[in-house]
């Protein structure tokens, strides 16, 4: 298999930014007297943040709207992007990549500003031809609509890609697309 594009989650796969929207959670969570509890951290990987902010909702009683606090989840995160850090071995990636002139996509469950201002950051905006953000399609992962997103903007079949991926909603979602999928232990 020769592959003509390379479909990339961002949190947690190219960047290490799991520890960005846990504090974020926990800051929102801290703001309304509550403590996010240990045992709780695991379910919010990889879900898109409207998810997160519904499964709070539902699990601490929270009563403000789920919009009031997607707003605000999004603006912390994006106020603690500057924490987060370069995934071992991506920047090696990337440039192998380029040499080759393989395309590169963003997928991502977060949304679209926010994985950009993570680009912009690094100063990796334009490495990549695409990024898909959870606000760009109908359905988040783990269903294969960001991922077909993807593939209809580049204009290949599945078989002809491959996408990296950090947790089970965007392993499943790559997997239901019809991609061959890499993990990235995060």
């Amino acid at each position: 298999m020769q592959v003509k594009a390379v479909l990339f989650d961002f949190d947690g796969t190219l960047i290490d930014s799991e520890s960005v929207w846990l504090g974020a959670e926990r800051q929102l969570l801290f703001a309304r007297g509550q403590s996010l509890r240990a045992a709780d951290e695991g379910a919010l990987i990889g879900l898109d943040a409207l998810s997160v902010v519904n499964w709070l909702r539902g699990r601490y009683g929270l009563t403000d709207s789920a919009r009031d606090l997607h707003c605000e989840l999004l603006e912390l995160v994006a106020a603690r992007q500057h924490h987060a850090s370069v995934m071992p071995g991506a920047e090696a990636l990337l440039g192998w990549l380029e040499v080759r002139r393989i395309p590169k996509v963003i997928v991502s469950n977060s949304e679209a500003a926010v994985v950009r201002i993570g680009l912009e950051r690094l100063g990796w905006l334009a490495r990549f031809e695409d990024v898909i953000g959870v606000d760009d399609v109908a359905h988040p992962k783990p269903h294969p609509a960001p991922y077909n997103m993807a593939l209809q903007r580049l204009g290949l079949p599945a078989g002809a890609c491959v996408a990296l991926e950090d947790s089970v909603a965007g392993a499943t979602s790559a997997f239901k697309a019809g991609l061959p999928v890499l993990g990235v232990q995060a």
